[in-house]
């Protein structure tokens, strides 16, 4: 069927809650029954309960059907539409049959219900916050915390704030005892994230735990977090000679033991030079610099020690002191020291000749006594003893000291002391009364000498 007519609502659209369009044939026939459309439109946004559409018929036109069916009652038409969604529309098509001529029609209206709501939103917002950090450093390590702070729940946290109180014994780098930060608003879901650092003044185990609080009484805490804090520690334990002589190599034992919990890291050993000795050689591969000896040992494990040796040499006697230091990363130094008297040693040599040889009866014979002191301390009381042949008789003594002859032998004075490296000389002559191959002796003795030392020169005596 084709409409010819449609009927609007009145009002204005924009306004109105309900619209209502209606469509007619353009005309007709008496008692022959025609369709008409009627539809229902919701106009706004909201959503409406309840509507009803209603026809009302002339008394010229008789309602014969409709889709949906219509309920009757007090002489008018309706239909229950019930809930219509904001811009829905409903169709219903009305059948009716004219029953005399002339225009014929229908009224249509609407009831409907409408809810005004006002809703508030409930919320449940819930702080979370967590610290995380190294459960294990070095004393002198900087200790980095950080920070997670969360709203888990729903709706926003105002003012929100971290602090955190740290343990006995720990500050942050800037010196502080408590780390803060203002956090401001936690939207639902947001997290945000800090981190600072912080050291100990000391080994041991250190526990501390961060708090959140916003507004409204809103407070979290973390875990509790534990960080243990180690130190290594240096022990130098050394082995040597008390006392040694002049030249003579003395060997050191230097041993370095990390005694701490943990390991000591870029340990190096260094040890001066002490005056008046000189190095001969030092184990594992030691560089000698600026007078002293350095050793880089590398880690020690805990418990873990390494020894190094070194040699020495005194050129004069000297009483050495000389110290080891040992250090490591965050490890206190440690010393030792070691004392060493280099003793000098006296070595009398003793030398007899004769000046003249072979020589005439009835001449005289000079001979040249010479005592050097080779070694490196002054002897004392230097004694000599000269002893002749029947053959031979006492002419004359001189150097270093006088003597005297009585009986074959020349007894000289003794010389108080002899410095190293020094020499005396003595000549003592003597007559050869008779031919033949005459002896010479010398015997001689000291404080340091005990046994006597004894010194033969062979002369010929001839006619």
């Amino acid at each position: 069927m084709r409409w010819t007519a449609m009927a609007f609502p009145t009002g204005d659209p924009l306004t109105s809650v309900i619209g209502i369009e209606k469509g007619m044939p353009g005309q007709t026939r008496l008692n022959q029954k025609f369709t008409y459309k009627v539809l229902v439109t919701n106009l706004t946004t909201n959503t409406l309960e309840n509507v009803v559409l209603y026809e009302d018929f002339d008394q010229k036109l008789e309602y014969y059907s409709s889709t949906p069916a219509a309920s009757t009652g007090g002489g008018r038409f309706s239909w229950m539409l019930g809930t219509m969604a904001p811009r829905e529309t409903k169709n219903i098509l009305v059948s009716a049959t004219p029953t005399a001529e002339g225009t014929v029609g229908s009224c249509a209206s609407v009831t409907y219900a409408t809810a005004f709501c006002a809703n508030v939103p409930v919320v449940s917002p819930k702080l979370k916050v967590v610290k995380s950090g190294p459960a294990e450093v070095v004393r002198c390590d900087e200790i980095v915390y950080n920070i997670e702070v969360s709203n888990v729940g729903t709706g926003a946290i105002s003012n929100v704030k971290v602090t955190d109180t740290l343990a006995r014994g720990m500050t942050t780098v800037e010196g502080r005892n408590v780390f803060e930060t203002l956090v401001g608003t936690l939207e639902a879901g947001q997290t945000k994230r800090y981190s600072y650092r912080a050291k100990a003044e000391s080994k041991g185990k250190f526990e501390s735990r961060v708090t959140a609080t916003g507004d409204d009484d809103l407070k979290a805490e973390s875990a509790l977090v534990s960080v243990t804090v180690r130190e290594p520690a240096l022990k130098i334990t050394r082995a040597g000679p008390k006392e040694s002589f002049v030249s003579v190599p003395m060997t050191y034992e230097i041993t370095v033991t990390d005694t701490g919990d943990t390991a000591a890291v870029d340990t190096v050993l260094e040890e001066a030079i002490p005056t008046g000795a000189l190095l001969i050689n030092a184990s594992d591969s030691a560089t000698a610099t600026a007078g002293k000896v350095v050793w880089k040992l590398g880690t020690l494990a805990v418990g873990a020690s390494k020894k190094v040796t070194m040699t020495l040499r005194g050129d004069q006697p000297v009483s050495l002191h000389s110290v080891a230091t040992a250090r490591a990363y965050c490890a206190e130094a440690a010393t030792a020291a070691a004392d060493t008297l280099v003793r000098g040693i006296p070595a009398i040599l003793l030398e007899v000749v004769d000046l003249s040889d072979p020589i005439r009866v009835g001449e005289n014979v000079t001979y040249q006594i010479t005592v050097t002191n080779q070694g490196s301390a002054t002897d004392h009381n230097i004694r000599l003893v000269c002893t002749l042949e029947e053959n031979q008789q006492f002419v004359s003594v001189s150097g270093a000291t006088s003597g005297s002859a009585a009986n074959g032998v020349i007894t000289l004075q003794p010389l108080a002391q002899l410095a190293p490296k020094a020499v005396a000389v003595w000549t003592v002559t003597v007559k050869n009364v008779t031919p033949g191959d005459v002896r010479f002796k010398v015997s001689m003795q000291s404080d340091n000498i005990t046994r006597s030392v004894d010194e033969t020169e062979a002369t010929n005596v001839w006619r």
